[in-house]
């Protein structure tokens, strides 16, 4: 949806060491005090502001989701799936601080170690959440739950539960499909199975998914948007499922949509 989106302060999160995201920060903060914003703290801000890769993007949305604020994006980064992927960056921040805008609202998922009666060991994900053996250890044996129905049984390195936003990261790179944004379910894609018969599993995202360790050395470790961790003894579940939370991610008009990014990333069309 469109309409006015104005803002009186900011809190930006940029790359952590490229030059050019540093020098696109710098611009920002020129324009944004021209038009008299302020820089403030995450709690004080009325938008966060991304400036980098998709690191810097996730980081942003994790953010932006705990303080209850919207978020806008800039990609400067070396893949840039997830952010503002603009041909003109001063246009795009002059789009910005104009209100053109649109809103799209990114869902947030939700996992629980143990029963639901105990909230201890919880967190949310956006992006993935990877249950691997931890280190060079050998492998794990993890039981995929759907709805508590044993489905599957993955003798490898663990299981990647993918978002349709982390579809192009973890997922991607461990043979998981490419999923439109806009689709609701998850992908369970299996890390380094030994059984030659598995394959990546999609699941409507009114599902929940459960991953129970069976079989490991030293267990295994939950990992969620590549920050967030917690232990997974022996005979341990988590679960994980759609919490109908979202946080809002400001888009340009002008910026790639999903399919031209994977069109120019992977050459789908040929030079």
């Amino acid at each position: 949806m469109g309409g006015t989106v104005r803002f009186r302060t900011f809190h930006i999160e940029s790359h952590l060491w490229k030059t050019s995201a540093f020098e696109v920060v710098e611009l920002f903060r020129q324009m944004a005090l021209d038009r008299g914003l302020q820089e403030t703290s995450c709690h004080d801000a009325d938008v966060f502001v991304a400036i980098g890769g998709d690191g810097t993007f996730l980081r942003t949305a994790q953010m932006a989701f705990m303080f209850n604020k919207p978020f806008w994006s800039l990609g400067t980064g070396r893949l840039n799936f997830l952010p503002n992927n603009v041909p003109d960056i001063q246009k795009a921040m002059t789009d910005f601080f104009e209100g053109k805008l649109e809103v799209e609202e990114l869902p947030v998922y939700r996992w629980l170690l143990g029963e639901k009666s105990d909230t201890s060991r919880s967190g949310f994900f956006i992006n993935d959440l990877v249950v691997a053996k931890p280190g060079y250890d050998t492998t794990i044996t993890l039981k995929v739950l759907v709805d508590g129905m044993d489905v599957m049984y993955a003798v490898g390195d663990g299981v990647i539960v993918s978002t349709p936003l982390g579809s192009t990261a973890y997922n991607l790179s461990a043979g998981g499909p490419v999923m439109d944004r806009a689709v609701k379910g998850f992908c369970v894609t299996p890390l380094n199975p030994h059984q030659t018969n598995l394959r990546p599993l999609i699941v409507p995202e009114e599902r929940e998914i459960g991953v129970q360790v069976i079989e490991a050395y030293k267990g295994a470790v939950a990992v969620a948007d590549g920050s967030t961790s917690c232990q997974l003894p022996v005979a341990k579940r988590i679960r994980i499922w759609s919490s109908g939370e979202v946080v809002e991610h400001l888009v340009n008009c002008d910026a790639m949509s999903f399919y031209e990014r994977i069109i120019k990333k992977f050459g789908w069309l040929g030079s």
